[in-house]
């Protein structure tokens, strides 16, 4: 490092309709760059800024258009768009908004939360801000597997340390199910109704968060 605190931001995005439109990157709700992505296969945008904040949209304008982003890098982090539980823009359950998508069909934004310093992401739940940890390919300990992913209602969580706690909430941020890890850093999850959940696993090396999607 060479004692610079400027922060790279890169967005990978593409239209889907329409030949170009405009896509604000937005900290704490002020509009610090504007890219204008054009053309149908995807393309890196990119903006440097000082300071991150404590909140980062992206704020797509539809101007009679359809676009997709795919991820935003915050120096070397990435952060998927489709992990990203608040996007106002896209079109689900026949109405604008929902969550977990890439597509922006209406005017609003994907809330990427607060990645100050990129060691981090968050995600909203019901306007309260969940901090999530980024995966470090050099932990010891081996990435954590959930499966099957769609799940019937029945799914198993292997990989974890022994006794991590496991909390499982609803999109609505209704938690409903607070379980530690087995001895062998197992835990089978039960009974789920079908919808989209937030699991959150903490551990001694830090937060984790996975989607599961029971049909």
């Amino acid at each position: 490092g060479n004692g610079s605190s400027e922060t790279t931001v890169t967005v990978r995005a593409k239209m889907l309709s329409g030949t170009s439109d405009y896509l604000q990157l937005r900290v704490d709700n002020t509009t610090v760059h504007t890219w204008n992505i054009s053309g149908n296969t995807y393309a890196n945008y990119t903006h440097s800024l000082s300071d991150l904040g404590s909140n980062v949209k992206l704020y797509f304008a539809d101007n009679g258009t359809d676009m997709q982003v795919d991820f935003m890098d915050v120096n070397t982090t990435r952060f998927q768009a489709e992990d990203q539980a608040e996007n106002t823009a896209t079109w689900q359950n026949s109405s604008c908004g929902g969550s977990f998508k890439e597509t922006m069909y209406c005017p609003g934004y994907i809330n990427f939360g607060d990645i100050s310093g990129a060691s981090s992401s968050a995600f909203m739940v019901n306007g309260t801000q969940f901090r999530i940890v980024a995966d470090d390919p050099i932990m010891e300990h081996p990435t954590v597997v959930l499966y099957p992913n769609p799940s019937p209602g029945t799914a198993t969580l292997k990989n974890l340390s022994a006794g991590a706690s496991v909390k499982i909430y609803k999109l609505t941020g209704q938690l409903i199910r607070a379980r530690s890890a087995d001895e062998n850093g197992s835990l089978v999850i039960e009974g789920l109704s079908s919808g989209i959940y937030q699991i959150m696993i903490y551990e001694p090396s830090g937060q984790k968060a996975l989607k599961l999607v029971v049909k």
